[in-house]
């Protein structure tokens, strides 16, 4: 499973290790209690809205300005406004270009968006003021595996973990490494580390669940997920991973609310949207499944995937094959798959294009010789226009699935 990178982890380390206050407070005025914010003692608009009053007032020298914009910025970025985050945090750097905090506060904001080049360079500007910043080392990190660049991140987590041993994050961090090169029992063994040093610490919690997905230990996947959600009901990797594991137990109710729910915290999460609607599909209801498509390409029309799933359930539920084609052209256009072609092969033999629908399925048993479906009804197009060897392509299909027969005619293709 790919998974976006953590959120807010090395923001929180970074607090952790030097707070800021304003540089002549010995009673820091109420704007300045909230913009500071420690303990997460104010909600993050009111704490934005405190740092602005601080910087438009016009009566701080410019190193309080700089912890101001910091402080702000850190409020953006958990609030999840990358953008302002990154402005601030240059506004910030502009007026005290010193603080190793703030080139680290801009990497993690960098890396939040993906943008991974400037957040590696950002955390090597936190490392050179300061090489002992473990959480410039831990954001360099995730940064790297944002990059597959596995070694990279390993190096900067084994010496994060040198400098802090009890930092769970770079404990988690090195265990995705390693889940991610199949060393699973090192990366279990760094997971639960991390949750021995913090229990509450989710994407250890869920990284751990990643892996017993991996081993297709469902049950123990869901009770890792579930543990995370419990901790933060809004940790959307934890819902989205746990729906993924439901729909492996064939709980298709269960998964659907939890992609559901995804939706609900992150609207523009096109692929909750297409493995929903994969589900309805599952569950015979296609009015939604479509509509679950629509979305997912209104939000990427770039997705082969939706494509790909309109077009088999237009096929499959007998619905507007017209329309149908249009979809399954660019499910082939984009995937050059075998499923792609083989699902277009069925419609073109739903629509009586025998010789096309060969054409297709001939591709899709190339692509993957193991493809049972596109074997078997390219033998049913080649005995609608009675060709002899159809028997064969059918008996060669049986002989790869039993019930490949049954199963198509499930799917009105007999």
């Amino acid at each position: 499973m790919k998974h976006p990178l953590p959120k807010i982890v090395a923001a929180i380390i970074v607090v952790a290790i030097l707070p800021m206050v304003p540089a002549w407070a010995q009673q820091p005025s109420p704007n300045w209690t909230s913009c500071n914010n420690e303990g997460d003692a104010v909600t993050l608009d009111v704490q934005i809205a405190a740092c602005a009053a601080i910087i438009t007032s016009h009566s701080e020298n410019s190193k309080n300005l700089a912890i101001a914009y910091n402080k702000r910025g850190l409020a953006y970025y958990k609030n999840g406004d990358d953008d302002r985050a990154i402005d601030d945090f240059n506004q910030s750097i502009k007026l005290n270009a010193r603080d190793p905090i703030v080139f680290s506060n801009l990497g993690d904001a960098y890396t939040d968006k993906g943008i991974y080049d400037s957040a590696i360079a950002s955390f090597k500007n936190a490392i050179f003021i300061s090489p002992q910043l473990a959480a410039a080392l831990i954001g360099r990190g995730y940064a790297e595996l944002g990059q597959n660049d596995y070694g990279s991140a390993n190096t900067d987590f084994d010496q994060a973990i040198g400098i802090d041993p009890k930092s769970a994050a770079a404990f988690t961090g090195r265990g995705t490494v390693y889940s991610r090169r199949g060393d699973y029992d090192r990366a279990i063994a760094d997971f639960n580390q991390a949750m021995s040093l913090d229990p509450k610490f989710v994407r250890a919690i869920s990284g751990r669940g990643d892996i017993y997905f991996i081993k297709r230990d469902y049950d123990a996947a869901i009770a890792d997920y579930s543990q995370a959600i419990s901790i933060n009901p809004r940790y959307s990797v934890a819902i989205f991973d746990r729906a993924l594991a439901y729909g492996r137990k064939n709980d298709l109710d269960h998964a659907i609310a939890d992609y559901t729910e995804v939706i609900r915290i992150d609207p523009q999460k096109e692929t909750a949207y297409n493995n929903r609607g994969a589900l309805y599909r599952r569950k015979g209801d296609y009015d939604r499944a479509i509509a679950d498509f629509d979305a997912a390409i209104r939000l990427n029309a770039q997705d082969a995937s939706a494509y790909t799933n309109r077009c088999w359930t237009r096929v499959v539920s007998g619905r507007d094959l017209t329309t149908a084609a249009s979809d399954c052209d660019e499910s082939v256009k984009r995937a050059r798959d075998a499923t792609a072609y083989s699902n277009r092969c069925d419609l073109n033999f739903k629509l009586e294009q025998f010789d096309n629908a060969i054409a297709d399925c001939t591709q899709a048993f190339t692509l993957d010789p193991k493809f049972a479906g596109s074997l078997y009804v390219r033998g049913l197009a080649k005995r609608k226009k009675g060709d002899p060897s159809a028997a064969a392509d059918i008996a060669a299909a049986k002989e790869l699935r039993a019930n490949v027969d049954a199963e198509f005619a499930s799917y009105g293709i007999k």
